[in-house]
């Protein structure tokens, strides 16, 4: 493999939409990553453009060979300097920054991007529509002919300013392929480009005057055959402390309970994941045994009341000392007293939830038996 094709393995494609790589203007090369060597670029119909060289003067028709050949060689001498540039950029990443509306972030991770958008050291992202750019300029003209004031798909729920956006993978694929390669840039596992189309991606954002700006996301399989009912969890570093990555978790419960479902999210969790999420599953299980009444609760009881995976509660409750094994059987401690010490010291924690009113899911057709 030379140095073109192993640069086209590791930035996935060409930028054209609908273009897999394959060919060149210069026939001599077998793939390329940039527009000018694109052929379906150079001929939005994917084949040649070649005149009626009958009806062509001999003189014109050298004139001609002359200026593809010209013109092969500067596509060829282009992609050459776009390799080089890469080669010589930072292994651990190249972009430096993304610009996301009015915010400048530091990037964490290397995200994987099409060639022409690798080789800059900040990205412009349109906060509404996701569209990426490499220059400020060029996003402020976009700016100006972007219709989008908030993300595609349904809206599932608003409490003051914050909405949460329900988006279909399969029907806003290039959105969805857009927020993971911008997620990539702070994740370091579990985030995908390609294959969004059995996912579907629930998009948190405030709203101002000018739009619903892009707070974060979480991500789950449409078909889980672990009922996992999260897969990827983002709060973009802007909008982190603010307790929106507990509203995002507390949603996705929700969710799974109107779907008639316990769920639990993906593993492996991050250390600071699984720190949120045993954060508000102490809140919650705390909170449901301080509420319940009579003598007797099981854990099964517990699940179906807070659509947490038994697992997941069994595990919490055993870092709390709440359960208890004797003679063959689990027995969880309920002391009332001992419940609102443990509460008292969870709440400690701003930790922001959503309101059941406020949410207006529906099942989707992915969920109703139509065509996924």
């Amino acid at each position: 493999m030379n140095a073109f094709q192993s640069m086209a393995a590791s930035t996935n494609r060409c930028p054209v939409k609908g273009c897999d790589s394959r060919g060149h203007v210069n026939p001599s090369i077998s793939q390329h990553c940039t527009l000018t060597a694109c052929p379906a670029y150079r001929d939005r119909t994917g084949q040649p453009c070649e005149p009626d060289l009958s009806r062509v003067p001999l003189e014109n028709r050298q004139s001609l060979q002359l200026f593809r050949e010209a013109q092969n060689a500067l596509a060829s001498d282009t992609e050459q300097d776009m390799l080089a540039h890469w080669r010589m950029l930072p292994s651990e990443y190249q972009v430096e920054q993304v610009a996301i509306g009015n915010a400048l972030l530091d990037v964490w991770y290397k995200s994987c991007l099409p060639a022409d958008l690798a080789c800059v050291p900040v990205l412009h992202y349109c906060e509404f529509c996701l569209a990426c750019f490499t220059q400020r300029l060029s996003l402020t003209r976009h700016s100006r002919k972007c219709a989008c004031r908030h993300p595609p798909g349904v809206e599932v729920y608003r409490e003051g300013q914050v909405s949460l956006f329900e988006v279909d993978g399969r029907h806003f694929r290039a959105y969805c392929q857009s927020l993971c390669r911008l997620a990539k840039f702070f994740i370091r596992h579990k985030t995908l480009v390609e294959g969004v189309e059995a996912f579907v991606f629930y998009v948190l954002t405030e709203a101002d005057q000018t739009g619903c700006r892009l707070i974060g996301y979480f991500s789950k399989e449409k078909r889980s055959l672990l009922n996992y009912n999260l897969s990827c969890l983002l709060v973009f570093p802007n909008h982190m402390r603010k307790g929106f990555g507990f509203l995002l978790i507390d949603l996705s419960y929700r969710i799974s309970q109107l779907e008639g479902s316990v769920g639990s999210p993906e593993r492996p969790l991050s250390d600071a994941g699984l720190a949120a999420y045993r954060k508000y599953w102490t809140r919650a299980l705390l909170t449901r045994l301080l509420e319940h009444q009579g003598t007797d609760i099981s854990v099964r009881d517990l699940s179906q009341e807070t659509g947490i995976h038994a697992n997941d509660i069994v595990s919490t409750l055993q870092s709390l000392e709440l359960l208890k094994y004797w003679r063959g059987e689990h027995f969880i401690l309920a002391d009332k007293n001992r419940l609102r010490q443990k509460l008292s010291a969870c709440l400690s924690t701003y930790m922001r939830l959503a309101d059941p009113a406020c949410l207006s899911w529906r099942p989707a057709d992915y969920l109703t038996g139509g065509t996924a």
